[in-house]
């Protein structure tokens, strides 16, 4: 069954993307990473793929509960590392945490078909509209 894909401004499409996923297992007998997609569990520790950040396009971290907030921080270190390329939430994400998910680096959302029409593409499009202040802002002094 395809995932629904939940761009940053909360639209939604189906994803058709045919890539092969891999595990941090498997990254040292990857020679071209072209077409390739890591996959991080929820408690991954990224050491580990330090050495391959710059070769890898796409992460996607998995969730595998709402209440596992574990991918926010992965997200947060990953962008801090020089990871520049699409990061991918996956997994049970809900609509109130979108835009935290979108403020620590991920690009999009992957959810389930069954997940998708039970939330509603509006909630996730609602939620986008949301301006929230970035914590980050408040820490700066003013000059």
């Amino acid at each position: 069954m395809t995932d629904q894909i939940i761009d940053n401004d909360g639209k939604m499409r189906a994803d058709d993307a045919k890539a092969e996923m891999i595990t941090i297992d498997e990254l040292d007998q990857v020679s071209d990473f072209k077409g390739i997609i890591l996959v991080l569990d929820s408690d991954a520790v990224l050491d580990a793929i330090t050495p391959y950040l710059e070769r890898l396009t796409q992460i996607n971290i998995e969730f595998p509960s709402y209440a596992d907030g574990r991918g926010f921080s992965l997200a947060r270190a990953l962008r801090q590392m020089g990871f520049e390329g699409t990061l991918r939430a996956h997994g049970h994400i809900i609509p109130d945490q979108f835009r935290h998910a979108m403020a620590v680096g991920f690009d999009d959302i992957a959810i389930s078909q069954e997940f998708a029409a039970r939330m509603g593409a509006k909630a996730w499009r609602d939620v986008a509209k949301l301006h929230l202040p970035d914590y980050q802002k408040r820490l700066i002094p003013k000059s």
